[in-house]
């Protein structure tokens, strides 16, 4: 579902976040007519400390790319560095408070891959944070996917301006910060991914999802408007809008 004007926006129902990464695999790679700069796709495997593979190819398409991805300790972020990761790029990672999560993160993927963040999402200071300990070790920006948000579940009759103020923070603040401060250091051919839901399209969502979609609401126009922005530094604007997908959160949320 296209819903923004212009080949620099889309905005995708139901095929969740391999859709766009397959798009940036195909598209952030130079392309060269010099056949001495082309190589075989073989494919070698690393493994780290927990003994879980990682597979790369040679021409790995995502080579010398640094992404950052927030909230990727877990679920869909975590899927989505791990494929990043599988493609030859470099990841940087922002997590809340879960160290554990974050120390298994690197265990598995390795320091050479990937770096983790402890970094307020929600916050300016948070999104600073992590903005500098990006460049300070890589000095540039190719990948900004802002995947970090929090999903509290209320109708209007119990809905409170703490809850309020702390899912728009993460939700909506922290991704156009993010995406403010990440620009200055983003090459042109770079790509943003925002993440949003397909709640906002569905007929048969139910009332305690109102505040999440609002937020995500306001995701679906970011996107719009900030590929129209960026179009003209060549910086491309997407966003995802995932189905139910069974994350912890996910399964938190049936249990209760």
């Amino acid at each position: 579902m296209v819903i923004a004007e212009g080949e620099h926006s889309k905005i995708l129902d139901q095929q969740a976040m391999l859709t766009v990464l397959n798009e940036i695999k195909e598209t952030i790679t130079p392309t060269t007519n010099d056949p001495s700069t082309k190589t075989n796709p073989t494919t070698t495997t690393t493994t780290t400390d927990t003994e879980t593979p990682i597979t790369t190819t040679m021409s790995t398409p995502l080579a010398g790319k640094i992404a950052i991805i927030t909230g990727a300790t877990k679920g869909i972020g975590r899927s989505t560095a791990k494929h990043l990761i599988s493609l030859g790029a470099k990841v940087v990672v922002s997590y809340g408070g879960d160290a554990p999560a974050a120390e298994a993160f690197i265990k598995e993927f390795g320091a050479d891959h990937a770096t983790a963040v402890q970094a307020d999402g929600g916050s300016l200071e948070g999104v600073e944070k992590l903005i500098k300990a990006t460049i300070d070790k890589h000095q540039k920006i190719d990948i900004l996917i802002p995947n970090a948000g929090r999903l509290p579940m209320t109708d209007i009759e119990h809905l409170d301006e703490a809850n309020f103020d702390k899912t728009f923070a993460l939700n909506v603040k922290g991704p156009m910060f993010l995406v403010q401060k990440a620009v200055p250091y983003m090459p042109e051919g770079g790509r943003i991914v925002l993440v949003s839901t397909t709640q906002n399209f569905a007929s048969t969502v139910t009332p305690p999802y109102m505040l999440y979609c609002a937020t995500k609401g306001a995701i679906d126009q970011m996107t719009r408007l900030l590929a129209k922005d960026l179009a003209k530094k060549g910086i491309t604007v997407n966003c995802v809008a995932p189905g139910p997908t069974g994350t912890d959160l996910f399964f938190e949320l049936s249990a209760a």
